[in-house]
C-alpha cells in the first residue's frame, strides 16, 4: 500500500479555509485516513478522467493521484452539489 502525501492547489486551500472548523477537521481526518490506509468513500469522477472524489458527509474532496510522486493532489473541497461543475 502506497502512503500518499497530500498537496493542495491554491483553489482548494481557499475553499478549505472557508469551511467551518468542525467540518474542516472531519474532512482533514478523512483525507489523512485515505492517504495512510487507502480507506474512504472514494469514487472516480466519470466526466473528469483521472480524478476522484472523497465523500465526507455533505462535503466532497476532488483530487487526482500522482503515483510517480506518491502525491494526492487536492483540487477542490466543495459542498455536495457544487463539486463537478468545472
Amino acid at each position: 500500500m502506497t502512503e500518499w502525501r497530500d498537496v493542495w492547489t491554491r483553489a482548494a486551500l481557499k475553499e478549505r479555509d472557508r469551511i467551518p472548523l468542525r467540518q474542516r477537521e472531519k474532512i482533514l481526518t478523512a483525507l489523512h485516513l485515505f492517504c495512510t490506509t487507502g480507506k474512504g468513500d472514494i469514487e472516480t469522477i466519470k466526466p473528469f478522467a483521472g480524478e476522484y472524489r472523497l465523500r465526507v458527509g455533505e462535503w466532497r474532496v476532488r483530487f487526482a493521484l500522482d503515483a510517480a510522486r506518491a502525491e494526492l493532489v487536492v483540487l477542490h473541497v466543495l459542498i455536495r452539489g457544487g463539486d463537478y461543475k468545472d
